[in-house]
């Protein structure tokens, strides 16, 4: 299951979105599932052409590319800080080392 928030419209407009297969969906009856920001008509438009817009200016594959070229350099930053850096697209996590009571907080204020 993948909940999409506000991003869904390109940030022009609140909408919100879940995605999931049949199988866990009805599951849901109706009055169990809700959204502050879903079922808007104006919403839904502004997110079918936000999504519209990712596809024509190959956003997806401009996120993998990026992404890509991001772990790499944050790989080729020498520190025995950085235990892990993992990510998929432009979604991605370091995991930091902690030594001598300082942490990712500390090294990120430094």
């Amino acid at each position: 299951m993948t909940i999409l928030g506000k991003s869904l419209s390109g940030g022009l407009f609140p909408v919100s979105a879940v995605l999931a297969s049949h199988e866990i969906m009805l599951q849901l009856k109706p009055g169990e599932h809700g959204s502050t920001y879903g079922g808007n008509p104006l919403a839904c438009a502004v997110a079918t052409e936000a999504l519209k817009v990712l596809e024509e200016e190959g956003m997806v594959e401009n996120s993998r590319v990026m992404g890509e070229r991001l772990r790499e350099g944050l790989r080729s930053i020498d520190s025995d800080l950085i235990t892990n850096i993992r990510g998929r697209g432009l979604f991605n996590g370091i995991t930091i080392q902690e030594r001598g009571g300082r942490g990712a907080y500390e090294l990120c204020h430094k």
